[in-house]
């Protein structure tokens, strides 16, 4: 999956892209059916003047664009609460194609 970084007057550490970067393939398994050409990822962080984290994550596939934004204190914190954030979505997406292939069978 390619990763796409926006950051607006910060930079990151190898840590915390490392720790990003573990969340992120966490969602090819959701995906395991496209190319990594297909599936785009894009990350946006800044830092307010106050100290608060805004780190939204976007992936794009052929389909669907599953997008979060979320606050925290730490970077850290703003992550995973994006990464649980995103999964909630990206999963009731995949609910929703299943129960409409589950209803298009039983009148098909």
């Amino acid at each position: 999956m390619k990763i796409r970084y926006l950051l607006k007057k910060i930079t990151l550490s190898d840590r915390e892209k490392d720790y990003l970067e573990k969340k992120i393939q966490r969602f090819e398994k959701y995906f395991r059916s496209l190319t990594e050409s297909t599936l785009q990822a894009e990350v946006e962080a800044e830092k307010d003047t106050k100290g608060i984290w805004r780190v939204e994550l976007m992936i794009k596939s052929p389909y669907n664009l599953y997008r979060v934004s979320k606050k925290g204190k730490t970077f850290l914190e703003a992550v995973d609460l994006a990464d649980a954030a995103l999964q909630a979505q990206v999963r009731k997406g995949r609910e929703k194609i299943k129960e409409r292939r589950r209803k298009a069978e039983r009148k098909g």
